[in-house]
């Protein structure tokens, strides 16, 4: 299944309800990768669109979301066994790297 990202130039549509939870308010995706490592954003909207196919990026995410999907493309990355849309841009030439020098 090929999972389509929006573009960043889509604005945040402002929701009642975030629409992963339909429990809190969301905020725009931008602000919660402004606290994120450089290249986390491709694998976290990836790791949603698989889950919630209707979603997109210009919807947002509430932070309990945000924290949920960002902590799972974390573990999947510390795993080391996954699917390569999940990983985070960079970090597997680091990690290699880092195995190789201990």
């Amino acid at each position: 299944m090929t999972t389509a990202i929006a573009s960043r130039t889509n604005t945040f549509l402002a929701q009642d309800v975030c629409l992963l939870c339909h429990d809190d308010v969301a905020a725009d995706v931008a602000t919660h990768l402004a606290r994120e490592e450089e290249g986390f954003g491709e694998p976290a909207f990836a790791i949603i669109k698989e889950l919630h196919p209707y979603w997109l990026e210009e919807h947002g995410a509430c932070v309990s979301c945000w924290s949920f999907y960002s902590n799972l493309v974390r573990v999947l990355n510390a795993s080391g066994s996954f699917d390569a849309r999940f990983q985070i841009n960079g970090r597997k030439d680091h990690l290699t790297k880092e195995l190789l020098t201990h």
